[in-house]
């Protein structure tokens, strides 16, 4: 058993960069001599808020409504808005520069060079500002890895209303680089947009899935050239240029219908787009699902929009209201509009009937509100440190069907000789037998030790394979030899959870074809435990001033607290919040030091992490907040709050505060 230790760029501009995928160039440049965009044409960006400043963006016809500094926020938003509104002056060729933009910023600020995470209700709310701000085309460049593929009750209801009105939402696929499902992107009606190489190979991080391949197209998506912080120019990879891409040859789409004279149509555009991609060639790709639905071809668009008939119109709008959305959203809106529509951040919208969290429906609950909607951009890529700090139960793969038959052979080897010595039993040699291997991995880990590193770890939640653990650098045997000893105690029923430190480092493709990100751990913090046993040894641990009357009670409250960050709060552990969170449930000392100020019978109420307002120069600073409440008066409007800071900023997350209280109200 190994607890957790309790603790008491910039680039300079490119040359020649006026260029863009030879895939879609012919006809972006088709596309360009008749139009450069309408004004008549409102683009919406839901990302972080837009540096307006930049040269590259200085002409654009954006209109934000933020208060705040955006050059000390997350280059994100000025990335994806530049890619759409660039002026042909600049070192950025945007998409569609003449047609007027909306930003509506959805992520907080943590630093230029940090994308937070939001929530999907600010995500919602975000598309009703754009609405009745008339933007015709939203473009979400963010999203929330849901297996299923379904959203919060306020997403879903949004994404409705966009449909409604006729408006269309262009989303990214999300960066995962698995068969994996991103929301807004999977939901109906939305265009979910994948990234593909120069050479029109999807990128190795862009996602696939069954809805996609209904609804979704790739774009380029690698190397795309973006204004970048301090008025810089950067080149950028990922989904989330992709899907901003799309957005531009959709605004422009859009203006080439309003300059031909006809109604312009969001939704029929995005019909157009689907209708005529370059599909996959089976003869000629091993695996057609990463291609999604195909790939963009602009020229055909064009050219299916000037023959659509009546029979696609009437499909395309049997189920719209009669109201169209180029009488309401053809204007724009000007500050005098936003005025009276605010875009501001976490708006919480106004909806019409019972929500499914309504107290007078408990029966019906939607998930838990948590920051778990992230850029879609890819982190490594920029060459930036993607940190996690998860928590799981340890697995293992073969990557491909030799590795396992590897195994089964030198597998039997053993058995054979562990036979002829002991005379023992006849066994077949099973590698998917999870005893057998923990057997085998113990008999050779003197002898033979490489074989735990010819195996992919995998890091599991829910069962389902979240990371692959992959130790690289000297420690590495080190490392290793800790998963094999971390999965031996597991299996013995020693250890139940493992906590893993570290860095992104790629990805791995486990045997059944799924594609998962891999960590690189981080020795120092690298830990596995037993729930009851972690728990004792806390209780050993004598407090200066404990008013716990009774051990049984801080016991129970122990086990809660566990309960709550395992079950209730579990996430992937990339975001700082979820970093933070997982860092607090691992350092149960802190919650030994909370509950030792109780003076009386508690129960937890919420457990909560939010950015701290003071922190240290180039660290993450993040606050646990943790309120209890007497459960002999649970209507009682007091509650006791305690608070602790978390820095997050290296892969082994630090305790930078003391532990802070006081009582509250609670509305």
């Amino acid at each position: 058993m190994h607890f957790p230790t309790p603790d008491i760029a910039g680039t300079a501009p490119f040359q020649n960069v006026k260029t863009h995928r030879s895939a879609v160039s012919a006809g972006l440049s088709a596309l360009w001599r008749e139009t450069k965009g309408d004004r008549r044409v409102c683009v919406a960006i839901l990302d972080a808020p837009i540096d307006l400043s930049h040269p590259c963006l200085a002409s654009a016809n954006l209109i934000q409504d933020w208060s705040g500094d955006s050059e000390r926020c997350s280059s994100h938003g000025t990335q994806v808005a530049s890619i759409i509104f660039a002026a042909h002056d600049t070192s950025v060729l945007g998409i569609a520069p003449q047609c007027r933009g909306i930003s509506a910023p959805i992520f907080n600020c943590e630093g230029p060079r940090t994308v937070v995470a939001t929530r999907q209700s600010h995500v919602a709310a975000g598309i009703r500002r754009a609405l009745a701000a008339g933007a015709q085309i939203i473009n979400v460049s963010a999203g929330q890895l849901v297996p299923t593929g379904e959203a919060d009750w306020e997403l879903s209801d949004a994404v409705r209303r966009c449909v409604a009105a006729g408006a269309l939402i262009v989303a990214a696929a999300g960066n995962d680089g698995c068969e994996c499902l991103h929301v807004p992107a999977a939901l109906p009606s939305v265009l979910s947009v994948g990234a593909m190489r120069d050479d029109g190979q999807p990128l190795e991080m862009s996602n696939w899935g069954t809805n996609y391949r209904q609804q979704g197209i790739l774009a380029p998506g690698e190397n795309i050239v973006v204004a970048g912080g301090a008025g810089r120019v950067e080149l950028r990879t990922g989904t989330s240029y992709a899907a901003a891409y799309v957005s531009g040859v959709a605004a422009l789409l859009l203006s080439r219908e309003l300059q031909r004279g006809r109604v312009p149509e969001p939704l029929l555009i995005s019909k157009a787009l689907l209708a005529t991609v370059s599909p996959c060639d089976p003869r000629a790709e091993a695996d057609c699902r990463r291609f999604l639905a195909g790939r963009l071809d602009i020229v055909r668009a064009m050219s299916y929009l000037d023959h659509w008939s009546d029979t696609m119109t009437d499909d395309l709008n049997a189920n719209l209201p009669s109201e169209s959305v180029s009488a309401a959203g053809s204007n724009c809106g000007t500050n005098n509009e936003l005025g009276s529509n605010p875009l501001f951040l976490g708006a919480e919208p106004e909806v019409n009937g019972p929500r499914p969290y309504d107290v007078a429906n408990p029966q019906v609950q939607s998930h838990p509100k948590v920051e778990a909607v992230t850029a879609s951009a890819c982190a490594s890529c920029r060459g930036e440190r993607q940190l996690v700090y998860a928590l799981g139960r340890l697995g293992y793969d073969f990557g491909t069907e030799a590795c396992r038959d590897a195994f089964t052979v030198r597998m039997r080897h053993w058995l054979d000789s562990e036979r002829k010595h002991e005379g023992g039993p006849h066994h077949e040699a099973n590698p998917l037998d999870e005893a057998q291997m923990v057997a085998f991995l113990r008999a050779m880990a003197e002898r033979e030790p490489w074989h735990a590193s010819a195996l992919l770890w995998t890091l599991n939640l829910g069962g389902y394979p979240l990371y692959v653990v992959r130790p690289e650098g000297p420690f590495a045997r080190d490392a290793y030899n800790r998963v094999r000893h971390f999965f031996d105690e597991q299996h013995e029923g020693e250890a139940e959870r493992v906590a893993v430190p570290g860095d992104i480092t790629g990805q791995a493709t486990l045997l059944n074809g799924l594609k998962v990100p891999v960590i690189n751990p981080d020795l120092r913090g690298l830990c596995n435990w037993n729930r009851c046993k972690l728990i004792q040894a806390v209780l050993e641990c004598p407090i200066e001033g404990d008013q716990v009357s009774e051990t049984s009670e801080l016991e129970r409250s122990l086990h809660e607290f566990l309960d709550r960050i395992y079950f209730e709060m579990q996430n992937a552990g990339r975001t700082a919040r979820d970093r933070a969170l997982n860092y607090a449930g691992t350092n149960l000392f802190h919650y030994r030091v909370i509950h030792s100020k109780l003076r009386h019978q508690t129960a937890l109420d919420t457990i909560g992490a939010e950015p701290s307002t003071i922190c240290r120069p180039g660290s993450d600073c993040w606050d646990i907040t943790l309120a209890f409440f007497d459960p002999r008066q649970p209507l009682q409007t007091i509650r006791k709050i305690f608070r602790y800071t978390i820095d997050v900023s290296d892969a082994l997350p630090v305790t930078v505060s003391d532990i802070r209280s006081w009582a509250a109200r609670v509305a």
